[in-house]
């Protein structure tokens, strides 16, 4: 089973922002590049796809267990991500990029049938609803209770020690 990519640095202490998880990553990837060169590479790109979803809940079940321990990125990074979810949640599986990039990789390469085999849209976009959608602690009305306009650091983290 395929997993989110292991990072040695993130770019931030959340595991999701409006730049970076798996909902803005993994498509990225699939269209941008996962090569397509011969039938196991479209074998390799449908096995991504129907791994989605669960990386997805992967993500989910991380952001709440970050979100009961206080950490919940700042109002601003939530604001810039969530219409970026509801896109991806709301955006037919045909017309996703990532579906559009395996019937165009496939058809350059007279592969046929892989778009009938792609996962069905409902595990891919509607019935997958990224975790920002499902996840109570970061809906408007829940993380506004918790968050300031100043808040996303753990509230028990402690500086840093400048470098000398």
């Amino acid at each position: 089973m395929l997993t989110a990519p292991v990072r040695a640095v993130r770019p931030s202490p959340y595991v999701v922002t409006q730049l970076s998880g798996a909902y803005f990553e993994t498509p990225d990837f699939m269209d941008n590049q996962h090569r397509i060169e011969d039938a196991a590479g479209a074998d390799a790109f449908l096995s991504r796809l129907s791994a989605f979803a669960g990386v997805l809940d992967g993500e989910t079940d991380k952001v709440r267990e970050d979100a009961g321990l206080g950490v919940i990125p700042p109002d601003f990074i939530i604001d810039r991500m969530l219409p970026q979810v509801r896109t991806l949640r709301d955006t037919n599986a045909a017309d996703l990029a990532m579906i559009k990039s395996l019937v165009r990789k496939t058809a350059a390469l007279n592969l046929t049938g892989y778009d009938a085999r792609a996962p069905p849209p409902s595990s891919i976009s509607r019935s997958s609803r990224p975790w920002p959608v499902r996840s109570r602690p970061w809906r408007p009305s829940a993380r506004r209770r918790r968050t300031t306009p100043g808040s996303g650091v753990c509230p028990t983290a402690r500086p840093s020690t400048p470098m000398a």
